[in-house]
C-alpha cells in the first residue's frame, strides 16, 4: 500500500490551463496515490483504483491527455516526471520497479501522443497506441513541463544538445533549480549557467528520480 501523498493546490490551475476534465483528474489521482516513493508504479494498480468509475475507452483518452504527466514504459509500468517537484518524502524507500532511465536518457520510453504509429502496448484492460520516436526527442517536453509550458522548436534543439552534452540527470536538476529561482530564471541561458557551474546541491533531484 502506497503512503499518503500531497496534492499541490496549483493542480486546479494546471487542469484549467490544459483544458483537462474530471476523468483526467480521476486518472491522475489514481496514479499519484499508487506511485512508490520514487514516483513509479504499475499501470494495473491505476486500473484497480479506478474500478468501474471509467470505461476502458475513457481511461485511454485520459492517458493521452496526460501524456506529459503520466509516462508509460516497459512492461506495464508508469512514472510521474514531476514527482520530485510536488512530493516531499520522509525516509523514502527504494523503488522495486525498474527505472525508466539509463545513464543517457530513457529506455523503452512509451509516451502517448496525437501522432502515434501502429504499434500498440497492452496494459491489462486497456490497449493504447505508442510512439516510437527516439527517446531524446521526447525529453524537452518533459523538462519544460516543470515550467508549465511547452518548448518551441529552437528550445527543443538547444535542450537536446544539453542532454547529449550533460546527460539527463544534470539537465533535469538544472531545470528544477531554475524553477525554484523564480519566473525570471526559467530560461535556457540560466539552465546552461547551472550546468556549467554546478553547486553542492546538484545531487538533490537525482536521488528523487531513482538514479
Amino acid at each position: 500500500m502506497a503512503r499518503k501523498r500531497m496534492i499541490d493546490p496549483r493542480i486546479w490551475e494546471s487542469f484549467y490551463d490544459k483544458k483537462l476534465n474530471c476523468n483526467d483528474f480521476t486518472v491522475l489521482i489514481a496514479a499519484i496515490s499508487s506511485a512508490d516513493d520514487e514516483g513509479r508504479g504499475k499501470f494495473s494498480q491505476i486500473e484497480r483504483n479506478i474500478g468501474k468509475m471509467l470505461t476502458a475507452n475513457h481511461l485511454k483518452k485520459s492517458l493521452k491527455s496526460l501524456n506529459d504527466t503520466i509516462v508509460l514504459y516497459g512492461d506495464g509500468y508508469y512514472f510521474l516526471p514531476n514527482w520530485a517537484e510536488y512530493q516531499t518524502i520522509n525516509r523514502p524507500k527504494p523503488s522495486k520497479i525498474p527505472t525508466p532511465f539509463n545513464d543517457e536518457s530513457v529506455t523503452n520510453h512509451r509516451t502517448l501522443t496525437d501522432e502515434c504509429d501502429t504499434s500498440k502496448v497492452k496494459l491489462s484492460k486497456v490497449e493504447v497506441e505508442v510512439n516510437k520516436k527516439p527517446a531524446l526527442q521526447l525529453q524537452p517536453i518533459k523538462l519544460f513541463a516543470t515550467w508549465g509550458r511547452a518548448p518551441d522548436n529552437g528550445e527543443k534543439g538547444i535542450c537536446e544538445n544539453m542532454l547529449k552534452q550533460f546527460g539527463w540527470d544534470r539537465v533535469w536538476y538544472a531545470f528544477h533549480r531554475a524553477s525554484e529561482m523564480g519566473k525570471e530564471k526559467k530560461n535556457l541561458a540560466y539552465v546552461r549557467g547551472i550546468l556549467t557551474t554546478p553547486d553542492k546541491d546538484s545531487g538533490r533531484f537525482n536521488k528523487s528520480i531513482g538514479n
